[in-house]
């Protein structure tokens, strides 16, 4: 069946129209990523996390939608999570699966509702084909402790469209944060049908400084 959802191939990056956008698939959304395409990046970036976090951190999902990346963190063994995006039904039914301490609707483009050195790592999932410019790096490097690590998720046609390895490369010139791996070319949305196999993903995994 043809994807109705078809801006997931084109992904915007005006806020309200992701917000609509989420808001609209927020009922479905858990059902149609893990069963019709196959979404598997929620389990492999809880599993690179705990490989570089202790699973006793506070740890910040960014863009955590219905909490698909937070039930796979809880699976890992982090009990700490707390959430923030932008979809207020999508926040509704993240905090339907018990895993999170706290949920904040926030505009992911705009500053984080956080203090500084708040949390020991964060992870960012399925997140970065919605985000321009580097606001949202230089926050997550603001909230997140000196040493705490960031896991980041990338479809791989954006990565070169927007120069990402480039960014990442700029922000560790400022001292903001080190490289410390970037995963091969990984599945993405197999079941999907306008990615299949064409469009895969990457994990990055950075420390902050």
């Amino acid at each position: 069946m043809r994807d109705r959802y078809d801006w997931a191939g084109k992904p915007s990056t005006d806020s309200a129209e992701v917000m609509q956008q989420y808001d609209e698939m927020a009922s479905t959304y858990d059902a149609t990523l893990l069963n019709d395409w196959g979404y598997q990046a929620p389990a492999v970036a809880a599993d690179l996390l705990a490989r570089h976090v202790e699973l006793k951190s506070t740890i910040l999902d960014v863009g955590c939608g219905t909490g698909l990346t937070g039930h796979e963190l809880r699976r890992v063994g982090f009990a700490c999570l707390r959430g923030v995006d932008i979809s207020e039904p999508s926040l509704q039914t993240a905090a339907g699966k018990g895993v999170y301490e706290s949920l904040v609707r926030a505009d992911l483009m705009e500053p984080l509702p956080f203090s500084d050195n708040t949390f020991d790592g964060a992870i960012c999932v399925g997140v970065l084909s919605y985000i321009s410019g580097d606001g949202l790096f230089r926050e997550l490097c603001r909230v997140v402790r000196a040493g705490g690590t960031l896991v980041l998720s990338h479809r791989t046609d954006l990565v070169v469209q927007r120069e990402f390895g480039k960014l990442i490369g700029e922000l560790e010139a400022e001292g903001l944060w080190s490289a410390v791996a970037t995963s091969a070319n990984l599945p993405y949305l197999p079941g999907h049908p306008d990615f299949g196999t064409g469009i895969e993903v990457q994990f990055f995994t950075l420390k902050v400084l």
